[in-house]
């Protein structure tokens, strides 16, 4: 599972408990959970920061635009977002979007994590 990420971005700063909710319960699935940050305008090593203050175990990885542009379909996708991806890359399903209602942010969680079990089992 991959969060796509912008540390500077303000749906994202809010929904911090949220990826470590989602990040708690695929662990216990033994589903990896992993940070994606896009933006170009954050130094690697203050997404490096961000990634660590929200407390997951998780990798996270920095896209280097200035080797390689990320995919339009990144590019242009929703902040935050969840990927589910298959050993080789290739998305599964995906998950846009956050919510400002704590409530509607549960159920996303709960939704995400069923999800991703469900898979598991296929």
């Amino acid at each position: 599972m991959a969060a796509v990420v912008d540390p500077e971005c303000p749906a994202c700063k809010a929904t911090e408990r949220q990826m470590s909710n989602i990040g708690e319960r695929l662990s216990s699935f033994n589903i990896p959970y992993c940070l994606l940050m896009l933006n170009r305008h954050t130094s690697a090593s203050e997404y490096l920061e961000y990634a660590r203050s929200l407390g997951l175990e998780s990798t996270a990885f920095v896209w280097r635009t200035d080797r390689t542009s990320p995919p339009k379909a990144l590019t242009e996708m929703v902040i935050p977002s969840h990927l589910l991806l298959d050993r080789n890359g290739v998305v599964i399903e995906k998950w846009p979007g956050t919510h400002q209602d704590p409530v509607a942010r549960q159920k996303m969680i709960n939704q995400i994590t069923a999800d991703a079990r469900k898979h598991l089992n296929q």
